[in-house]
């Protein structure tokens, strides 16, 4: 763009000057001179507005630091437990013990109802678990891997443990892994579909007025 303004000039000093030499001959450093000029004065009035920029995209950059949650933090584990009241006597009773995981991904809630229907929820913000595929899970007082049926609410309803466990296909009894959470200090879990990905759970002590919990008894409160 600078070239063309100089090209222009040259030719526009030509025809009028045509009949000057002397200022004919100073018109090549003028028309560089004001080009120069122009030049420079153009760097200055973008220089603030460059600066701006810069301090505003390092003001964004900071607030999106400071906003992303550190996927390593540790999130203080405790039982949270839910009750629900006896419509026939008003008395309330524990229907599920939830245990938060420790990068506050996921909830593993032990659910039990009245009529000893009895299951694990497990729910998450960001991380899918797939329904119908082998659940596996990992004790820390355990050597081994145990794997369990996933089974889906419906649509949008998230995942479950079931009561209702196949053995005879080598799957962990529901009663042995609500015991096996009531021993140990910490679990994961993990499935296929994770790619090799585990969500663990720390597992503080039942407190004593549930310890009966796990075991299908209701308790009062």
């Amino acid at each position: 763009m600078l070239w063309v303004v100089i090209l222009i000039g040259l030719m526009l000093g030509f025809w009028v000057f045509r009949n000057y030499p002397l200022a004919f001959a100073c018109l090549p450093l003028l028309l560089i001179a004001v080009a120069l000029s122009i030049v420079f004065i153009g760097d200055h009035s973008n220089t603030p507005k460059e600066g701006d920029a810069k301090r505003e995209n390092s003001a964004r950059q900071s607030s999106t630091s400071e906003e992303t949650i550190d996927p390593e933090v540790k999130i203080e584990s405790e039982w949270n437990i839910e009750h629900r009241a006896d419509p026939t006597n008003g008395r309330k009773y524990a229907n599920a013990l939830s245990i938060q995981s420790d990068n506050g991904e996921c909830t593993l809630s032990i659910r039990l109802e009245r009529l000893n229907k009895r299951y694990t929820d497990i729910k998450c913000k960001r991380i899918t678990f797939k329904p119908y595929e082998d659940l596996e899970l990992r004790f820390d007082n355990l050597s081994e891997v145990y794997s369990m049926d996933l089974y889906s609410h419906g649509a949008g309803g998230g995942v479950f443990i079931s009561q209702q466990q196949m053995p005879l296909s080598g799957h962990l009894n529901y009663n042995s892994f609500l015991s096996f959470l009531s021993n140990a200090s910490a679990v994961a879990i993990s499935t296929p579909s994770l790619s090799g990905k585990w969500i663990r759970f720390s597992l503080p002590p039942i407190p004593s007025e549930y310890i009966n919990f796990s075991s299908g008894d209701h308790t009062d409160k």
